[in-house]
């Protein structure tokens, strides 16, 4: 699917985690300060909902 993408995947040597600790330090704030704080109305609001929290998120 991520060739298909045209996305090469990331991946380092077992116990080396440097180049994927800035995006898991994100979604871990996601889950965090949004995920597990909204109720949503379904897949359409949940994306909507996360658009608006990355928005936030970089302003």
């Amino acid at each position: 699917m991520l060739a298909q993408q045209g996305v090469t995947r990331s991946m380092s040597r077992k116990g080396n985690c440097f180049d994927t600790a800035v995006i898991e330090s994100f979604f871990g704030t996601l889950k965090a300060e949004y995920l597990h704080l909204t109720i949503t109305g379904g897949i359409e609001a949940l994306e909507a909902g996360v658009h608006d929290y990355i928005s936030y998120y970089n302003h």
